[in-house]
């Protein structure tokens, strides 16, 4: 194994189109590449899409510019031509197998390091000349096909386990239908009556390299808090916010806009930390009445998400407006039946969890032949 940078490994293709519409519109996102028109529904590309780069099958390509820091470089594989935005970078592997690249640009070890490559203030850039800057630990070619061999067999199983965590998570919504589903015709109350609701900081603070964290919506999922990728005020900044913006352990923490809309994710720790606006949270007032569980995932049902379409207008924006969640009807259940459903829901979390630990253990392999520490 040898130490080199990716300009060694790889070769930028900078083939364009000569006439309009030559070839399919793609696009590349964090999911792979798709068909511009059928992942927006419509191709948003120019009219005219002369000039267009081309990118053909087995050929790397990416967006260049990110709203979140992080970027995702896929390679065409289902598709055997299609052209790409001039901004996107095209390129091949050229003395590198393009499968253990595929695997390099999917692990932690490459999320890393174009951490400081990455440019720009409210939009981070990587431009192709700095991504081929990086330093990469490259073993010998037939080494590469062993340990890509070794990978794949990888995601066979990180894809058995995800399946088991999405049947897990459909039998707790199945569950949570059948056991409050005469509650929510009949007995209801409002948000307002169950919990406060308060929200975060709306201006945004000086960040430190370290100190006290500052979650904003991507810290949060349905799984967990994800406190591996956060930012950090300092202890003065945080004693000069305002309280409404300091989350305590059973808090229920939310999305209130963007992809990651809803999520409601229970604040279980006991950590100091501000959050931003894109967050809000809600306070049980009563516990002796309300389960921080059942109203988490009554936020994730469709009795739920039925009121909120309710309130967006067509061309609106979705959003969870706080004055419309204070007047929502939740359904109010015996706390003898929610917790019934909390000892089940545990149940299967901690099931749930021994499958996400071992995917965590998986993904850790993938470091490990790329160059990485070791477990």
């Amino acid at each position: 194994m040898h130490k080199c940078k990716l300009s060694d490994c790889v070769k930028e293709i900078n083939n364009r189109t000569t006439e309009n519409n030559q070839y399919e519109v793609l696009t590349s996102s964090k999911n792979g590449i798709f068909s511009q028109e059928e992942y927006f529904d419509k191709q948003v590309a120019s009219k005219d899409n002369t000039g267009y780069k081309i990118i053909e099958k087995g050929q790397f390509t990416y967006r260049s510019m990110s709203d979140s820091g992080t970027f995702t470089i896929n390679r065409l594989e289902d598709k055997d031509i299609g052209i790409v935005s001039p901004a996107y970078p095209v390129f091949e592997a050229t003395n590198i197998d393009a499968e253990f690249l595929k695997y390099y640009f999917k692990s932690e070890l490459f999320n890393k390091a174009i951490i400081n490559l990455s440019q720009g203030s409210t939009r981070t850039a990587l431009k192709f000349k700095d991504l081929i800057d990086i330093e990469i630990f490259l073993p010998e070619i037939e080494e590469q096909k062993k340990i890509v061999k070794i990978l794949k067999n990888n995601d066979q199983i990180i894809e058995k386990y995800d399946k088991l965590i999405k049947e897990k998570e459909q039998f707790i919504k199945s569950q949570f239908v059948e056991m409050f589903e005469e509650d929510i015709n009949v007995q209801k109350t409002t948000v307002n009556n169950v919990a406060d609701i308060y929200l975060g900081l709306t201006y945004t603070p000086k960040y430190t390299e370290t100190g006290i964290p500052f979650l904003s919506s991507k810290n949060i999922s349905s799984q967990k808090l994800d406190l591996e990728d956060i930012k950090y005020i300092s202890q003065e900044e945080y004693e000069n916010a305002t309280n409404n913006a300091k989350p305590i352990n059973g808090d229920i923490l939310f999305s209130r806009v963007g992809s990651n809309l809803g999520n409601p994710t229970i604040f279980e720790t006991n950590i100091k930390c501000a959050i931003f606006v894109s967050l809000g949270y809600l306070r049980i007032k009563n516990t002796n009445e309300f389960d921080n569980i059942f109203v988490r995932d009554w936020m994730k049902s469709d009795n739920f998400w039925h009121q909120v379409f309710n309130k967006v207008s067509g061309g609106a924006k979705q959003n969870l407006n706080t004055n419309w969640l204070r007047n929502f009807e939740i359904p109010n259940p015996s706390l003898e039946k929610q917790n019934e459903y909390k000892s089940l829901v545990q149940l299967i979390d901690k099931q749930k969890f021994n499958y996400i630990n071992k995917i965590k253990l998986l993904n850790k392999i993938i470091n490990i032949f790329l160059g990485g520490k070791k477990i």
